[in-house]
């Protein structure tokens, strides 16, 4: 059995979670997902039971052993310890360590708890189909959707992501950069010399924002004041041809799951404020970074 602990919001768990499926694949195990964290996240809900994954939320039964690693308890740390020297394969509670891929996650066997975020989609990519199957809606689209994706698909429709919200809080403002407007000029910019004629479709949580900041003389609409939840949007921005970025994993999940082969997709180089945290494994190699 695999567990993966999920924490944070929507495109983190999708990164968990794929990551956990692949290694659940590899050995043929089942992929159950630890979603106690959303029982004290006051911000953040469990989002994965929208799509049509295959996993179960693990019981407490389930998380009795694994839990005895968790913590700053000094059995946990002693446990850590003496399962840290064994080879990978022989580990049962992986805690990630730093931003970048790590391979010893190929040698891990069927019974192991996954702690950490797993960013890359260096984790997953050889199980892309599969991927994609299960990030698909289970509900199918309602007639507001319906509307909308009728508009991204009737010309070249270009996604722009801005997230701002808790980015802009006091904690996370140390740690997340946040895209400025002359970073979505830029980018807008390099659409334009590309394709002719773009459509922008803009998602964000803070609209306002959006509206004031971004260039004027663009053909745009703005699709988050539509009153559509998070998981929505995530699908309508992977359903526009090409993608504008955040530093966020949500809309990184909207443009990896566009599968428009001649896709576009543009990004910001720098994540954090600490430059030792931007992970050249974090997006694939395909993407255009600013």
């Amino acid at each position: 059995m695999i567990i993966a602990r999920l924490m944070g919001g929507l495109g983190n768990q999708m990164f968990q979670y794929a990551a956990a499926r692949k290694i659940a694949l590899a050995n043929n195990a089942s992929l159950k997902l630890d979603i106690s964290d959303y029982q004290k996240d006051e911000l953040r809900q469990f989002r994965l039971d929208n799509f049509n994954i295959k996993a179960d939320v693990a019981s407490a039964t389930d998380l009795k052993y694994f839990y005895r690693y968790r913590g700053l308890r000094p059995q946990a740390f002693i446990l850590n310890f003496f399962q840290s020297i064994k080879p990978s394969e022989k580990q049962v509670y992986i805690k990630e360590n730093g931003n970048g891929y790590n391979e010893k996650t190929k040698k891990l066997s069927s019974n192991v708890y996954l702690e950490g975020y797993w960013q890359s989609e260096k984790y997953f990519e050889d199980i892309e189909r599969s991927i994609r199957q299960e990030f698909t809606l289970k509900k199918p689209f309602d007639v507001k959707l319906k509307k909308i994706i009728e508009k991204i698909e009737q010309g070249r429709a270009v996604a722009i992501h801005i997230r701002r919200g808790d980015y802009l809080s006091v904690k996370l403002s140390k740690v997340f950069e946040t895209c400025s407007s002359e970073y979505y000029a830029k980018a807008i910019k390099q659409i334009c010399v590309r394709i002719s004629n773009p459509h922008f479709f803009i998602f964000s949580d803070d609209i306002n924002w959006a509206k004031k900041n971004l260039p004027s003389d663009i053909s745009s609409e703005f699709i988050s004041q539509n009153n559509t939840e998070d998981f929505e949007d995530l699908i309508l921005m992977s359903k526009c041809q090409h993608n504008i970025i955040a530093n966020s994993s949500f809309s990184w999940w909207g443009a990896w799951l566009n599968q428009n082969p001649d896709k576009i997709i543009i990004a910001p180089q720098k994540r954090f404020k600490d430059d030792s945290k931007n992970s050249n494994d974090y997006y694939p190699t395909s993407w255009i970074t600013i």
